[in-house]
This record gives structure tokens, C-alpha cells and sequence, in this order.
């Protein structure tokens, strides 16, 4: 199941247009480092935390009604799927500029997602500079195991290979070494 999970997002990450990639990727954390655990808001208004306890946990920064954003977000409903009763936690993170209808649409769209909204956009921010859409793994132990935009095809490998490794049991560390 954790094998068709990776297939589909791999496929997913080669299907998607180069267009969406343009633009510039430049991050201020790096793989291995650990993650703050950032409390985002959920759309109830309440505060949400964005990784997981004790399983990794894939966010993918997108904007509703982006053309790519759409076809990386229906690559994360696949993942969801794929991966049902495993311990990974999926998260679409979205700017609070989207607006609350492109959000609700966006909803329609995905029942059942977690959705967390980047006040003041300052998780983007933290993490650096980066086109949407962009997905970041994270492990169980809270470090980053990838960030990398949806269409990089030459990190799509290792994107898979990482999800793998994590729901296999290894530390993100063992995973990327």
C-alpha cells in the first residue's frame, strides 16, 4: 500500500507543467535540520499544530484555483488514499491573501482535508523563498526530510524514496543519508 502511496505522487510530481516551477527557490533551512512545530490556524479560527506527534507528515503550500496547485493538491487526495490507516499525517497549507471563498472551493474540491492557514504568511517566510505549489516531508522527529516545488522531476525520486523510508520506520537522518 505504502508502494502504490509513492507511485502515485511520483507520477503525479513528473505529470506536472514545468511552468509551475518558474520562479525562485531559495530556502533558509536545510534537510536534516529540525522543524519548529508551528501552531497555524485551522479554518475554525483555532490554532493547529502542523506536524505530526509521532509519524511524518506531508504539507503541501498551495493557492486554490491555481492550475498546479489543483493538480498537486489531487496528487496529495491520491497520497491520502493510498496511504489510509498509515501513520502520516497530509496538510494543504494556504495564504490567508487566498480568501475565504477560494478556500471553501478549495474544500469542496477535497472533503475531508486538512487545511491550515499561514497567518501573516510567516511559516512561508520562515522557511524561505518558494513557488506554489511546493511539498515538505517532515519526519517523525520533527527534521525536514524534503522541500522541493511539486515538479522537479530530479527530486521526485528521492520525494518517493523518502516517504518510503519514513513510513518503513527509519529516522528522516537514515532516510536522506
Amino acid at each position: 500500500m505504502a508502494r502504490l502511496a509513492v507511485l502515485a505522487l511520483a507520477s503525479l510530481l513528473c505529470a506536472l507543467p514545468a511552468s509551475a516551477a518558474a520562479g525562485r527557490f531559495s530556502l533558509r533551512v536545510s534537510v536534516g535540520d529540525p522543524l519548529a512545530d508551528a501552531r497555524l490556524m485551522g479554518l475554525d479560527g483555532r490554532p493547529v499544530r502542523l506536524l505530526a506527534d509521532r509519524a511524518p507528515t506531508v504539507f503541501l503550500f498551495l493557492r486554490p484555483g491555481d492550475e498546479g496547485s489543483r493538480e498537486a493538491l489531487q496528487g496529495l487526495l491520491a497520497l491520502r488514499a493510498a496511504l489510509a490507516g498509515k501513520p502520516v499525517r497530509l496538510v494543504a497549507v494556504v495564504s490567508p491573501a487566498d480568501g475565504p471563498e477560494r478556500v471553501r472551493a478549495l474544500l469542496r474540491d477535497s472533503p475531508g482535508l486538512t487545511v491550515l492557514v499561514d497567518r501573516g504568511d510567516a511559516l512561508h517566510a520562515r522557511l524561505g523563498t518558494f513557488p506554489l505549489p511546493a511539498v515538505g516531508l517532515a519526519g517523525p522527529d520533527h527534521r525536514l526530510a524534503a522541500f522541493e516545488p511539486w515538479t522537479d522531476r530530479d527530486e521526485t525520486a528521492a520525494l518517493a524514496r523518502a516517504i518510503e523510508e519514513l513510513l518503513d520506520g527509519p529516522t528522516v537522518a537514515a532516510a536522506w543519508r
